[in-house]
């Protein structure tokens, strides 16, 4: 296939070509712009030449009289001069910082505000976004870009090439222009991957993102966690979803109590696993042990309190694939080999139960509308079974809103559904599925591979639990359209760049 191709050609750039060449640099030169130096070379010529054309807009702003406000809309254009220069030309961990800090805490497609331009309405994260590329582009253009080879790229391409996939189907199918636009915003988040790969190096960098999203992870829990104490002491519940999350009253037993699902809780799951991971390091002390304890017990609660079933498998999986990546290899294979076979069984069994009775006597509305789901994309499948329905193609259903106790039924035109291994399929048939399959089990391959190559124990049980971490995500996608989120696609670019990472410093020759 022609995509297929071009993933492939593109991957071989990265992975086959000079890497002295492509970094316009060579090893050495390359170290001396980490650390210090950084901010040496490129922080303080950014921030003279900012300060030098906010001076220039305040005092251009005050001759003029072009600006309403002279001092306030003034000293604002300067502020924001300076922060965007710096975020374009300043070293990479200042955009990286910025950009996944934002993303790790903005909803899932809410937004505090929308800009509309060109008939389309743009939100701050595709705006963030925009400046990120801009960003890698300037260290590209350079020559500041880190383009080492990994045979993980063709992997990443893979999947990438899938939503180009769907994309192009979509158009040929001649599906409305605002349905492909509304469906492919997300998925261009993937992009952020080829900007981590090219603005990352080794360990350092790995270790510094690591930190900074486990703090950010434990704000928001800390955060959650207080408010759910707060409305359980004050008794007040309440149902509102917002740019912040969800907090909808939940019926538990006699109780009503509040749930809270603050933007980022994904990474609670995340955080738990590799904690738990780093805890059986017999390099770590047991004082840092304690402290790895405490958080797992902050993380937990918070989990508990999203009351979010899916949530709580993603988590079960999770710490099941990290416990059989503890096992010995014929182990772990044998224990694939189950795994590939319960997970197929599962789906049959969703299937089967999709087509028959939806009526099933107790069964709740977000199951009962999860099955429609299914049953809709199997249908869609078996429509269009090559390649699938594309981007922008929809099917008609019912649809089930739970309110606590209760719930309403309407019919709804379906654009996605939670199942995102059914997403796959019926947008992309098996064509689509076969990229997609290719793509995600090739990651989780390569990153099996990495791991067993990493010398130091911590930094291997680190990137074990993050592993397990993608790989439990990638089961729970049964039932949780995370991975079609922006965060859903920032999240792989983010494992998959943390991978090539370790594999850099690990294949680095030793002196």
């Amino acid at each position: 296939m022609p995509l297929v191709l071009l993933s492939a050609l593109l991957g071989g750039l990265l992975s086959r070509s000079n890497p002295a060449i492509l970094n316009g640099m060579s090893e050495p030169a390359a170290k001396k712009v980490s650390g210090p130096a950084v901010f040496r070379r490129e922080a303080v010529p950014v921030l003279l030449v900012s300060g030098v054309m906010a001076a220039l807009i305040v005092f251009a702003g005050s001759f003029t009289g072009f600006l309403a406000y002279d001092a306030w809309i003034g000293l604002g254009a300067a502020l924001g001069v300076i922060v965007i220069a710096c975020l374009l030309f300043g070293p990479s961990r200042y955009m990286l910082t910025c950009f996944l800090v934002l993303l790790m805490l903005g909803h899932q497609f809410r937004s505090p505000f929308v800009l509309p331009f060109a008939g389309v309405e743009w939100h701050p994260r595709e705006l963030l976004l925009l400046l990120l590329i801009a960003h890698g582009g300037i260290r590209l253009l350079s020559g500041k870009a880190n383009l080492r080879p990994d045979n993980l790229h063709y992997f990443f391409f893979l999947y990438a090439a899938f939503f180009a996939f769907i994309a192009c189907r979509g158009l040929w199918r001649q599906m409305p222009l605002e349905d492909l636009i509304a469906e492919c915003r997300y998925p261009i988040f993937l992009a952020t991957y080829f900007v981590m790969v090219i603005c990352t190096g080794g360990w350092a960098d790995l270790r510094y993102y690591c930190r900074l999203i486990l703090l950010v992870s434990l704000a928001v829990a800390m955060a959650s966690l207080a408010f759910f104490a707060y409305c359980f002491a004050a008794g007040h519940v309440m149902s509102v979803q917002n740019f912040l999350g969800e907090f909808v009253q939940r019926q538990i037993g006699p109780f009503l109590l509040q749930s809270v699902r603050a933007n980022g809780h994904m990474f609670f799951e995340v955080a738990v696993v590799v904690l738990l991971s780093l805890l059986f390091c017999r390099e770590v002390s047991w004082s840092r042990r304690f402290v790895y304890a405490l958080l797992i017990a902050v993380f937990l609660a918070a989990i508990a309190i999203t009351m979010m079933r899916t949530a709580y498998i993603a988590l079960f999986l999770s710490l099941i694939v990290l416990f059989v990546l503890f096992l010995p290899k014929d182990l772990q294979f044998l224990a694939g080999i189950v795994g590939v076979v319960l997970g197929g069984a599962l789906v049959l069994a969703a299937g089967l139960l999709a087509l028959g009775n939806l009526s099933l006597p107790g069964m709740e509305a977000s199951i009962k509308g999860r099955l429609i789901e299914v049953m809709g994309a199997l249908q869609m499948f078996r429509q269009h079974p090559l390649l699938g329905a594309g981007m922008g193609s929809k099917f008609t259903g019912m649809g089930f809103v739970s309110k606590t106790t209760l719930f309403s039924v309407a019919q709804m035109d379906y654009q996605t559904v939670h199942n995102v291994w059914m997403y796959f399929l019926f947008k992309g048939g098996l064509a689509g599925m076969t990229l997609v399959s290719l793509g995600l089990g090739g990651i989780a391959a390569r990153a099996c591979r990495i791991v067993e190559l990493i010398p130091c124990r911590k930094d291997q049980l680190l990137m074990r639990g993050l592993l397990a971490a993608y790989t439990g995500q990638l089961i729970a996608s049964l039932a949780m359209p995370r991975l079609t989120y922006p965060i859903g696609a920032v999240f792989l670019s983010m494992i998959a760049c943390a991978f090539v990472m370790a594999a850099r410093e690990t294949d680095r020759p030793k002196h």
